[in-house]
């Protein structure tokens, strides 16, 4: 599908009309096959709270067993507190009894109470991912930090950056880009690419659906991914992030301006039913930063921007150890957004402020390739809320150069 000349008009009135017109013929439904767990979930290689042979091999560690807190404890205390229970995948709220079989549980907030982290407090430059769910009608809060120090204070605002977990009904902060889920939490906000029209994220699937989370750091370099999306990326102590750190809460702890190594920290912000399950780490040894990094954006290093690619899904392992990371093959090129994707009850609509020829392609979650058949509205090409409820990855292209991408899917 191409657009061939500027669009400068938005999803409204008589053109809205028009795209109804086009679903009710039941034109471009998308198929997208193998991108779900069975409960629900998106893909995750090998068992829930489990490591495949590769990952152990690549130098993953399993930081939560899925039977019990080995490895987790909470302040001056050996072990999580009575606010935090183990139960199985349907949670607390309904009923469910923890399984016996450490792939079905999830690590579950009951009440207010205590924040958990590992007793391991050496990652400092690490690789992190983790699962995470909210509950449906409910205002669900939570986080996960990184770089904790419990010797320096039971507040992990005094030593533990925040990537934000939250809901649409958590309403103080879903609609505030430097506070929503996935941002650095008062730090950075997500980009107008990651943002719904009304500055919600786009990236996040809805509540009851897992989200996939992946922090990386490496010395002041901190990256945030959602649902193989990068979120935000960030280097502390540049000019530019001290103004920032002064101006926000964390100012007053000098702790939280250095680099240093901590624990990985679970939040209990006093929401119960906030889920987590599949988290893994990484120590990572070489920097997805240095020169010689397959994870970089080759358009902006050759500028002089080691900034890190745009996609990298749960499926990819950080400096495997047979030195070939498994890439979407659509990463590798990414170049800055020059395209508007946008999205309302009808479905999505791609615009571009620019004329030429584009292409759609749409990827599932592991970086295959799924058949798509976009119709073309207008001076829009659009992606039916039928289609657009089934998650995939779509990307545009200009030549062999990808232009701009989104996680697709309505709630």
């Amino acid at each position: 599908m191409k657009i061939e000349r500027p669009i400068e008009r938005i999803i409204s009135g008589a053109m809205g009309s028009a795209l109804r017109g086009i679903m009710a013929a039941g034109i471009a439904m998308i198929t997208i096959a193998n991108a779900q767990s069975a409960d629900g979930g998106i893909y995750v290689p090998g068992p829930n709270n489990g490591l495949t042979a590769a990952q152990v091999k690549d130098g993953y560690q399993l930081l939560w067993n899925g039977k019990d807190f080995t490895g987790w404890k909470t302040y001056q205390q050996a072990a999580p507190g009575t606010n935090w229970g183990i139960y199985a995948e349907a949670g607390k709220e309904n009923g469910a009894k923890k399984s016996l079989a450490a792939d079905s549980n999830v690590m579950e907030v009951l009440s207010a109470g205590e924040s958990i982290w590992t007793t391991d407090t050496t990652f400092q430059n690490f690789d992190l991912m983790v699962e995470w769910q909210t509950t449906p009608g409910e205002s669900q809060n939570g986080g996960l930090l990184y770089r904790f120090s419990e010797k320096t204070s039971k507040d992990n605002n005094a030593s533990a950056p925040e990537y934000q977990v939250c809901n649409d009904k958590w309403v103080s902060e879903w609609n505030v880009p430097v506070q929503t889920a996935g941002s650095l939490y008062e730090l950075k906000p997500l980009p107008a690419s990651r943002l719904n029209l009304d500055k919600s994220p786009s990236w996040t699937r809805a509540a009851g659906h897992w989200n996939q989370s992946r922090i990386i750091a490496y010395g002041g370099r901190l990256a945030h991914f959602g649902n193989g999306l990068k979120l935000v990326e960030d280097q502390m102590l540049t000019p530019d992030w001290n103004t920032r750190y002064k101006a926000s809460k964390y100012g007053k702890w000098p702790y939280f301006a250095t680099i240093h190594p901590g624990s990985i920290f679970l939040q209990d912000h006093g929401q119960a039913n906030v889920k987590y399950r599949n988290v893994r780490i990484k120590k990572l040894t070489e920097s997805p930063w240095g020169p010689k990094s397959p994870y970089l954006n080759k358009v902006a290093a050759a500028a002089g921007d080691s900034a890190l690619i745009d996609t990298i899904t749960f499926a990819t392992d950080l400096f495997p150890a047979d030195g070939v990371p498994t890439l979407p093959h659509f990463a590798i090129n990414a170049i800055a957004p020059k395209l508007d994707i946008r999205s309302n009850s009808q479905g999505i609509t791609v615009f571009t402020a620019r004329p030429g020829d584009y292409t759609v392609r749409l990827h599932d979650l592991r970086g295959a390739d799924l058949s798509i058949k976009p119709v073309r509205a207008a001076d829009g090409i659009f992606i039916p809320a039928a289609s657009a409820r089934n998650r995939g990855i779509l990307s545009i292209w200009k030549g062999d150069r990808k232009v701009e991408e989104k996680l697709l899917g309505l709630p």
